[in-house]
């Protein structure tokens, strides 16, 4: 049979069976072809006989512009328009405007150009609402790894990569990626399944610090230190005030000195080394070198205690034991007296030939005295047993040599 058409060859069916508009041959085997524009006063079904929508397709779309590798498909009212688009394999979602939104590439890569939410608008890059909202990185091979990097810039602009990785049943935690190594992190940290926490070290000589602040909400009122040294083994207890450098509290030697443990010291000689005052109950025991060389004769000794006279009440016995290396004397005294709120000390016993004084500073702290030989190079420790009352945690706040037995502070 012949071709039917209409004038100028506008509709065309040909002898194949294909209907064409605006076109005089078939091209490929469609069976409705268009070239050129068409109106459609109701609705168009193709391969559906039930839409109630102005298109129904039952089977599926091909857009395809002959010799161009691109395609697109627009949809446009009078405010917006999308534009879905397949450019040399790539499907690209556009605005109006013709800004660009998503791309997703030959490989399924996706390119968002603006944040991306899950159940919300977001006000994130990256936001999810949901009642329980969960993220899931999960590894599909065997041995496989599952990670969360991050790729921050310093005030330098230079770029740091650091990660939070799953390895087998083990969480690590990795920094110090950066240019020189490749951006290869290192790992700093792993909990492993059992719940064990591991800080690691890259180097024999690293020092590896776990930090812990307190803040007030506006400040940093404190902070608190554990050290290891790296060079010898040595952990380090530290602590601060304030926004102030933490100074080592309490030293754990390494097996090369038994685990030794400092208070007060860094390099412990002892099992128990403490450089400063040890108190037990009612005893405090002060540790105090006082190594000025000095050869004058009659000269006393003074220590100012922690007591103030003008508000604490007690009753105290302080034990002075040492040597005077000048004299040849061993020092062996004992001091003791009472003091009320009001400011008065009472009861003033002395023992031992060295015993001397005890008398009240000039800002109310009881003062210890004792000596009278010719010394230097004297060295002492002192022992408090507070007899009475609220334990007050007295200690030594200074010692000095005067050729008077009152009135240094």
């Amino acid at each position: 049979m012949a071709n039917l058409s209409n004038i100028n060859n506008k509709f065309l069916v040909t002898t194949g069976g294909n209907v064409l508009i605006g076109q005089t041959s078939a091209v490929g085997s469609s069976i409705f072809q268009v070239t050129g524009n068409s109106t459609f006063a109701g609705n168009v079904n193709i391969g559906s006989s039930l839409s109630s929508e102005k298109l129904e397709v039952g089977g599926t779309i091909r857009i395809r512009v002959p010799n161009t590798s691109s395609a697109s498909l627009l949809l446009n009212n009078t405010d917006t328009q999308l534009s879905i688009e397949n450019t040399g394999g790539n499907m690209i979602f556009t605005t109006a405007g013709a800004a660009e939104k998503l791309r997703i590439d030959t490989s399924g890569n996706a390119t968002f150009a603006g944040d991306v939410g899950i159940g919300i608008s977001p006000n994130q890059n990256f936001h999810i609402f949901k009642s329980d909202a969960t993220a899931l990185i999960q590894a599909s091979n065997t041995s496989g790894i599952a990670q969360l990097q991050f790729f921050p810039r310093d005030i330098s602009n230079v770029a740091h990569l650091q990660s939070i990785k799953g390895v087998g049943s083990n969480l690590t935690f990795l920094t110090g990626g950066n240019s020189g190594n490749s951006y290869v992190p290192t790992e700093r940290m792993r909990i492993d399944s059992s719940g064990d926490v591991t800080i690691q070290t890259s180097g024999a000589d690293d020092i590896k610090n776990l930090t812990i602040n307190s803040s007030n909400g506006s400040s940093q009122v404190a902070g608190f230190v554990i050290q290891n040294d790296g060079a010898n083994g040595y952990i380090y207890f530290k602590a601060g005030a304030g926004g102030g450098t933490p100074t080592t509290k309490l030293t754990i030697g390494n097996a090369a000195n038994s685990g030794n443990v400092g208070i007060g010291t860094t390099s412990p000689d002892y099992k128990l080394d403490v450089s400063g005052s040890i108190r037990a109950g009612r005893y405090t025991t002060n540790v105090y070198y006082y190594s000025t060389t000095n050869s004058a004769s009659n000269q006393y000794f003074h220590i100012k205690t922690s007591v103030n006279a003008n508000s604490q009440t007690c009753m105290h016995t302080w034990s002075v034991e040492g040597y005077a290396y000048g004299s040849g004397a061993i020092i062996d005294c004992k001091l003791a007296f009472h003091t009320d709120s009001g400011g008065n000390i009472y009861g003033k016993s002395y023992l031992g030939s060295l015993a001397n004084n005890i008398y009240k500073s000039t800002d109310n702290y009881v003062v210890l005295v004792f000596g009278t030989v010719n010394t230097y190079y004297t060295h002492f420790y002192t022992n408090l047993f507070e007899g009475m009352y609220t334990t007050l945690n007295s200690t030594v706040l200074a010692a000095a040599y005067s050729p008077n037995s009152c009135g240094v502070y």
